[in-house]
């Protein structure tokens, strides 16, 4: 079968949003992509790849929804130890993800297009493809934003991922403390907190400078 080279885009742009980690990792190649997928729409084509993926033992996701999420100490070791691969979400969460990053890329130029929008507000145009695009900000002075994330690593009841976004320059030490603060006034019984920078083989947002923190809220410290 002879495929037309924009459903041939069509279906790599597809799997290369859904397996952005199986093809560095593994071997995998989005141009090996099997052409038993070349008549399905897109919204059908988009179910079978998430079906794939929810099914491969290299999804990004954790694999067994069931599994219990770490305890707030194993949380501490992990980061401690920088083994932040360890760090993901249940497989419900990662599926929820990358249905929203599809749907973002429809709209969006590109996720770092969406953030710049939808976290610093900063305001859209319209592209000459149709899409939308936030021109960058010429201002030479630093942008933060703390917000909760919306799609959390996979943790416990009484713990909240947060990330800590900022444009212009690094995330310091500084800014991380001052987070924390703020963290304490807008929520109840904070315990404990844990924050890291992922490296750049776990950065899906690589472009912006951002902080993750995890916050204990009550309960016993286990």
């Amino acid at each position: 079968m002879v495929l037309g080279a924009g459903r041939k885009s069509q279906i790599m742009a597809a799997f290369a949003v859904l397996f952005p980690r199986i093809e560095k990792s593994s071997g995998f190649q989005v141009s090996n992509v099997p052409m038993r997928y070349a008549t399905l729409n897109t919204k059908h084509l988009v179910q079978v790849v998430i079906w794939q993926r929810s099914s491969t033992t290299q999804m990004h996701g954790a694999e067994d929804e069931e599994v219990p999420p770490p305890t707030w100490s194993e949380l501490q070791s992990i980061v401690s130890t920088n083994q932040l691969d360890a760090l993901k979400r249940s497989k419900k969460h990662q599926n929820l993800y990358e249905l929203h990053r599809i749907k973002v890329l429809k709209e969006y130029r590109t996720m770092y297009d969406y953030i710049l929008y939808e976290k610093f507000g900063l305001v859209p145009t319209v592209a000459d493809d149709g899409l939308l695009h936030v021109p960058r900000p010429s201002s030479t002075q630093p942008l933060k934003v703390l917000a909760e994330n919306s799609f959390s690593y996979h943790v416990g009841e009484n713990v909240c991922h947060w990330i800590l976004w900022k444009l212009g320059e690094d995330c310091t030490e500084d800014d991380v403390a001052d987070a924390e603060m703020e963290l304490r006034s807008r929520l109840q019984d904070v315990r404990d907190f844990l924050h890291w920078k992922n490296p750049p083989h776990l950065q899906s947002l690589p472009h912006i400078n951002h902080r993750h923190i995890l916050v204990l809220k009550g309960g016993q410290i286990e």
